[in-house]
């Protein structure tokens, strides 16, 4: 059986999708991207794929409605989820849910391809079954990117969130940390920012390769996301836009733990899960969450810029 496999990934934050169809094709695989269920329905209907990486929250859609529907139109397609909840909670709805393979998005290149090699055992090779696609064991990287068909800028990676224009007026009446780029408040003397940067550093140095910049690209790509998807978490939760403000937080979350940062990880899954039970804008349920993060994410970026600059 050839080492070389056709894998698609299906997540809609950009840093996952650089990060992992990075590690895939550096281990010489195929790798076609996309950021949401209907897109990766339109691929799958052109083109043959051995695994698809599923990331298991989408906007709009649960992994158990995706999986529903590969099952039913794509039944040997091999799907592994990743998501950035871990928990052995999680691990366990999404394998009785019918995944073959559970990958946590704190993940680095042996992990992947540990995860590959479980899932594709049984595989059958394009042209030996018709169910999906077409027999193409090196699928072309689709013209329409996924990032242009949401609104996304490819080369920074700002979030498809929508932003509501400055001076719009919300319905929050409590005011909320500001976002923390450019922020010349005083922070938390006790926020262990150069500890979490070493931490951030470390775990980029497993990616450096996915980016042409190297170190100082990868860490510029890190400030940006941090910062925009604070932007769009603060702004939505400021304008009522519930929606918006839980796929902020969660992909605040999702980079985390990419990043094996525990300290924003632990305070944007608890401000996620605030906003999903419907927490109002002055429970501490949610305040407290926010301030944490607020304090954490301005150490982190001050010193990520930092070092970027001495580069």
């Amino acid at each position: 059986m050839s080492s070389h496999l056709s894998i698609l990934v299906v997540d809609d934050f950009r840093f996952n999708r650089v990060l992992l169809c990075g590690t895939l094709t550096q281990l010489g695989h195929s790798v076609v991207e996309a950021v949401d269920a209907e897109t990766a329905y339109k691929y799958l209907a052109e083109v043959y794929f051995d695994i698809m990486f599923l990331d298991w929250e989408l906007p709009g859609v649960r992994g158990d409605s995706v999986l529903n529907h590969i099952r039913h139109h794509h039944p040997a397609l091999r799907v592994v989820a990743i998501t950035a909840d871990t928990s052995a909670k999680m691990k366990r709805h999404c394998l009785e849910a019918g995944v073959d393979g559970f990958l946590g998005k704190a993940f680095d290149a042996a992990s992947v391809k540990s995860m590959i090699e479980s899932v594709r055992i049984p595989l059958k090779r394009a042209g030996d079954d018709k169910s999906h696609g077409t027999a193409a064991p090196h699928p072309a990287m689709p013209s329409t990117t996924a990032s242009i068909r949401m609104g996304m800028d490819a080369r920074v990676g700002k979030p498809h969130h929508k932003v509501p224009p400055a001076g719009t007026q919300g319905s929050a009446s409590v005011p909320l940390p500001p976002p923390f780029i450019n922020e010349t408040s005083a922070t938390n003397p006790q926020a262990p920012g150069a500890h979490l940067t070493a931490i951030i550093q470390a775990a980029l140095a497993n990616y450096t390769s996915c980016f042409p910049g190297g170190v100082a690209e990868a860490l510029r790509h890190c400030v940006e996301q941090f910062d925009n998807e604070w932007k769009c978490l603060v702004s939505a939760i400021r304008h009522g836009q519930r929606i918006e403000a839980i796929i902020a937080a969660h992909n605040l979350g999702s980079l985390a733990a990419i990043l094996d940062v525990s300290a924003v990880r632990r305070a944007a899954r608890k401000c996620e899960n605030a906003l999903r039970s419907g927490a109002s804008l002055s429970d501490p349920l949610l305040q407290e969450p926010l301030a944490a993060l607020s304090i954490v994410l301005k150490e982190i970026q001050r010193d990520l810029a930092r070092d970027k600059s001495t580069m």
